[in-house]
């Protein structure tokens, strides 16, 4: 995994020590035991919870001449 690779180390660090224990110093992916403890149901609820065209805004810029 990415564990292994000292750039994503060294990032991570900085951002715990830059945030401390706020959520911008917390791992994306999550633990290994939180990890592990996924199901199919778990995934079905999140995805029906967050991801829905309701929660979806799309903005476009662009330089337009008049």
């Amino acid at each position: 995994m990415y564990q292994d690779m000292p750039d994503w180390q060294l990032n991570n660090r900085l951002m715990h020590l830059m945030y401390g224990n706020e959520s911008l110093s917390q791992e994306v992916v999550g633990t290994e035991d939180a990890l592990d403890n996924i199901t199919a149901e778990t995934l079905t609820t999140a995805y029906n919870h967050y991801y829905y065209s309701k929660k979806y805004e799309i903005n476009c810029c662009w330089r337009f001449r008049l």
